[in-house]
């Protein structure tokens, strides 16, 4: 419903804008609002549509007209009438949405005294001292306050509502100052993906709402990476630095608020203090706490090493997180790639080098295990792209087809790609066979170029062909072996070894010797006499 859309605070900020823009002793503007309040009264208001900010609807006045109102910025509102600014069919769509949060009457009254809402400015007051002061304290009482009322006006909780709705409005309230304001919004990102796995943790949650928490969880990850990406241009100011000391427990929650989403927790929690917090009083400081709550943990026992071996990688302490690697195996598979995008990024082949094993040693556990296809076609484009810059920056080229051996079938189009590259056409036709793609469904350009180079290679892709087609057992898949058998004979021809032709094609006709309607088509194909 309308005002369960509506936030109450929003609507009535607008009513403050109204009242600054609008006088009672301007004879034009009593005019307007009173042509507005006709209009309303008539119910001439109808088909009203909401986001958090904008609301559309159409008025009914000699002729209908089309109004959009922005709550957030009301001059900025716009009517298909010919009216420029604020018209009767605007001031109308106001008083419609203002009736859902408060009495019209009320408006009126505060607009003709003259004298803003008390309650407007006041929340206002409330909101300013508590973004603009550089407190993390102070910010997450305001976030928690915004979730109230959040929460109180959207009876249906969702992620994307936290998303769309609840994390949208601490981003319209952050703070002027640009330094300030991107680290609140990083905070904001985090306290709301904080509020979507409790979400997950109430209640009982299909397959479908864990994916599309995650995906919303990923985007706020996205946000927090654009805004720390920002922050990387410019120098840190000192005046952060006591919202970075608060900040150590704030992202610790990421490893314990929660047993959801795993991953996404980690990934975020490796950003930030990659990010920010890559100092050695704060790594020493994360440690010595990681390390005591180990000595006991069970529940949160993974997320308690995940993170020290984090801090090792910050630490460029190699050796101890080998160990962990060692110990973990495959089962921590999927969050290592973080680490090994980074010593990419960071052309760190040495260390990277290191790694190769264990990505090996691993692939076919994790390319076997049972998460989705597109998580795990994915992951292998992932290291591959890392494996082949490793394999043309040190020159070890064994390195990236190595990588796509271990990762098949989810690496097929970048080995097939690279083995015709390499004009490797024997083991690209073995390739081909492996994976189950006929002579027909392979590129048609890389089998011209195998043709030209090594039509031997070809042989066994036609020769399976032709044994999948005529096993269909009917009149077109024996059409369709004869066709490819014509191809069969020009490559052993090309190949000169016409007898090796003659003795396969006798073996296939003692195969299938009962086959009458296959010898038929032979005949057709003028490959044998009738």
């Amino acid at each position: 419903m309308l005002e369960q859309e509506l936030e109450r605070n929003t609507v009535l900020f607008a009513a403050g804008q109204l009242q600054k823009i609008l006088s009672p002793n301007d004879e034009d503007h009593r005019n307007l609002v009173k042509k507005g309040m006709i209009l309303y009264r008539q119910g001439s208001v109808f088909n009203v549509k909401s986001s958090p900010s904008i609301v559309t609807a159409k008025v009914q006045d000699v002729t209908p007209v089309s109004c959009e109102l922005d709550l957030d910025f009301i001059q900025t509102s716009t009517c298909s009438c010919p009216n420029d600014g604020l018209c009767r069919h605007l001031l109308a769509l106001f008083l419609y949405i203002y009736a859902r949060v408060e009495r019209v009457g009320t408006f009126l009254d505060t607009w003709n005294s003259g004298k803003s809402s008390n309650v407007l400015a006041h929340f206002h007051a409330a909101k300013k001292v508590k973004v603009d002061d550089a407190s993390l304290d102070s910010w997450y009482e305001f976030f928690d306050s915004e979730y109230q009322e959040y929460r109180s006006s959207n009876n249906l909780q969702t992620a994307a509502g936290h998303y769309e709705v609840y994390f949208d409005r601490l981003v319209r309230k952050s703070p002027v100052k640009m330094e300030i304001k991107r680290f609140f919004i990083i905070h904001a990102a985090l306290a709301t993906a904080l509020r979507i796995l409790d979400l997950l943790n109430e209640k009982k949650t299909s397959q479908q709402m864990q994916y599309l928490a995650g995906a919303y969880i990923n985007s706020l990850g996205k946000r927090i990476s654009t805004e720390l990406n920002e922050m990387k241009r410019y120098a840190m100011p000192f005046a952060l630095d006591p919202l970075l000391d608060a900040s150590v427990e704030r992202f610790r929650e990421l490893l314990f608020h929660s047993k959801e989403m795993p991953f996404e927790r980690f990934s975020l929690y490796r950003n930030l203090w990659t990010a920010l917090l890559n100092r050695e009083k704060w790594i020493n400081q994360e440690r010595a706490y990681l390390q005591d709550r180990l000595k006991t943990e069970d529940l949160f026992g993974p997320e308690c090493r995940l993170a020290l071996a984090h801090l090792d990688f910050l630490q460029r302490n190699d050796e101890s997180m080998s160990s962990f690697i060692e110990e973990t195996g495959a089962e921590v598979y999927a969050f290592t790639f973080d680490w090994i995008g980074e010593l990419a990024n960071r052309k760190q082949w040495k260390r990277l080098s290191q790694w190769l094993d264990y990505i090996y040693t691993h692939a076919g556990e994790f390319f076997s295990s049972k998460l989705p296809f597109e998580e795990k076609r994915s992951a292998a484009s992932f290291l591959l792209s890392v494996l082949q810059e490793y394999s043309i920056q040190t020159k070890e080229e064994d390195a990236y087809e190595k990588g796509c051996r271990v990762m098949l079938p989810y690496s097929y189009a970048e080995y097939s790609y690279f083995l015709a590259f390499r004009k490797q056409f024997k083991t690209w036709a073995e390739l081909q066979m492996l994976i189950g793609f006929s002579i027909d469904e392979v590129d048609k350009e890389t089998l011209k170029a195998a043709e030209k180079e090594a039509p031997e290679s070809l042989l066994p892709l036609y020769h399976q062909f032709v044994r999948v087609e005529i096993g269909q057992k009917n009149r077109e898949g024996y059409k369709k072996a004869v066709r490819k058998l014509k191809k069969v004979k020009k490559l052993y021809e090309k190949l000169k070894v016409k007898e090796d032709w003659e003795d396969y094609l006798e073996k296939l006709l003692q195969e299938h010797k009962r086959l009458r309607a296959f010898r038929e088509e032979l005949v057709k194909g003028k490959l044998i006499h009738a």
